[in-house]
This record gives C-alpha cells, structure tokens and sequence, in this order.
C-alpha cells in the first residue's frame, strides 16, 4: 500500500516539485494551500505525515500543528514543519510545543525530506 502524505503548503511550484519527486518514489501526494483547507484535507485524506508550512495566507503553522494533535483522530500522524526562515531554538521550541515532530528548511534536499519522513514512520513502527 502506497504511503500517503499531505504537504499544506500555499507555494504552488514547491508542491509540485515536491509531488513529482514523491510519485516516482510510489508514495500518494495531496496538498492544501492554507491551513483551514488542510486541517480537512487530514481528516478525510488520513495522511501518514503531514509537511507543514510555518507561514500560510489565514494562519500559521503553529495553529495548524496544534488542531492536528488535538484531534483523536489525527494526533498520532508525524508533522514535519517546513519554513524559508532559518528555524532558531525558540521556533523549534514553538514547533515542538505545537506537538512537531521534525523540521526543515526551505530549500530542501528532497532526498533528506524523504529520509527524514521515512525515519520517523520507521522509529514509530509504521
């Protein structure tokens, strides 16, 4: 069974590049440009991660990570917060708060993205 992963992300071109990388690794891609549109997209879609953008046009990040781990039925999904900005020690405090599980930063290599995902779906015996 294929993998599933929501990117809630308001840049087109970086869903595409990361949707085309992911189909050729067999994995299913779905997105969401703002975090209202995304939050829903988790409860029908049930994702195994979510990559979470900090800055989306009608919230942040944050807000969505913590709607996410306070629901039931999504809490247990990994998030993985991506931002443009270099993440300092009280963003990753602030991300980890919100209950995320890992971080990265725009640019990213999407080979170590994958790693990384890979590595938490692993260490939770999924």
């Amino acid at each position: 069974m294929k993998r599933k992963l929501l990117m809630i992300e308001d840049d087109d071109q970086v869903r595409h590049v990361v949707n085309q990388f992911l189909k050729r690794k067999d994995w299913e891609f779905h997105s969401a440009p703002t975090g209202t549109e995304g939050v829903e997209k988790a409860s029908s879609v049930r994702p195994d991660v979510v990559l979470l953008d900090v800055q989306l046009p009608d919230m942040e990040g944050w807000d969505v990570c913590r709607q996410l781990k306070a629901d039931a039925a999504l809490r247990a999904i990994p998030v993985v917060m991506v931002s443009g900005n270099r993440f300092g020690a009280a963003d990753r405090v602030r991300g980890l708060e919100a209950g995320a599980d890992d971080f990265l930063v725009k640019p990213f290599d999407l080979t170590e993205m994958l790693l990384r995902i890979e590595n938490i779906l692993k260490a939770r015996g999924a």
